[in-house]
């Protein structure tokens, strides 16, 4: 159980947010014990992962390499959800992503996902090479700040959840 409660989205107002699915999330639940930091945040995450120049599914694809690289449960589970019932990936590409088998995927996609890998693992340790292997598949240098922001938006949210110890099972409890 979140070490906040979950405040019922039926008492709250909820700031307006396009997302893939009608149901409230967990993330969003929590953090209405403060409505003004969600609705910054989800002002924020919501242009990040829905609108710029970045294809949405190449960004819901970084955000799960994140969430699995820092193991965040609910992070992993909601995004992973994304990918298989908003984008179609299959279970084989799920678990290639989950076992890092990153050579399975396309270009661009191989690109952003060793990126978004790199930068939750250690972002001091970005090199050229990572920013070269992104220009090479077509990203320019406005794309590669707008794949970064995203990817450190995703850490982020992850280090929220787990500070709060927020799991997928709670949502039996919603």
């Amino acid at each position: 159980m979140a070490l906040l409660e979950y405040v019922d989205p039926e008492t709250a107002e909820l700031p307006q947010y396009e997302c893939d699915s009608s149901e409230i999330s967990l993330f969003r639940a929590v953090l209405l014990n403060n409505p003004t930091v969600l609705e910054r945040r989800l002002s924020y995450s919501g242009w990040l992962r829905n609108e710029g120049s970045l294809e949405r599914e190449l960004k819901e694809l970084a955000h799960v390499v994140v969430d699995r690289t820092n193991e965040c449960e609910y992070c992993t589970d909601a995004h992973t959800q994304n990918l298989v019932e908003v984008f179609g990936f299959s279970e084989e590409r799920i678990d290639a992503i989950e076992n890092r088998e990153f050579d399975t995927f396309d270009d661009r996609e191989r690109a952003v996902m060793r990126f978004a890998e790199q930068v939750t693992e250690d972002p001091k340790r970005v090199t050229d090479d990572h920013i070269e292997a992104l220009r090479t598949v077509g990203f320019s240098d406005a794309d590669v700040v707008e794949l970064l922001a995203l990817v450190t938006s995703a850490i982020s949210a992850n280090a929220m959840m787990d500070a709060l110890n927020v799991h997928p099972v709670d949502r039996q409890t919603m």
